[in-house]
């Protein structure tokens, strides 16, 4: 599961820097799906990776800023996860 993430990701990027910002963000939220069901810091570095890249173009399309945001929620929520473990 975790390098199924890691190819979405690695795909989704791709389609970012070919600017099909639908296609790339379809792939983002397979990732990000992928990656809330592992327990990987690998995969959320990956998707925070990605979240870097695609900050620039969240006014660019509705799905680009949806994508954004679920990695946001994502990486909040693992966290916070890991903040209530560690204590």
């Amino acid at each position: 599961m975790r390098s199924r993430c890691f190819v979405q990701t690695d795909l989704a990027t791709a389609h970012l820097v070919s600017r099909d910002l639908e296609r790339a963000a379809s792939l983002g939220r397979d990732a990000v799906r992928t990656a809330g069901q592992v327990s990987s810091t690998r995969a959320l570095d990956r998707l925070r990776t990605l979240q870097r890249q695609v900050r620039p173009l969240r006014s660019s399309s509705p799905d680009v800023r949806e994508l954004d945001d679920r990695i946001t929620d994502l990486t909040r929520t693992s966290t916070r996860r890991d903040e209530d473990i560690a204590t």
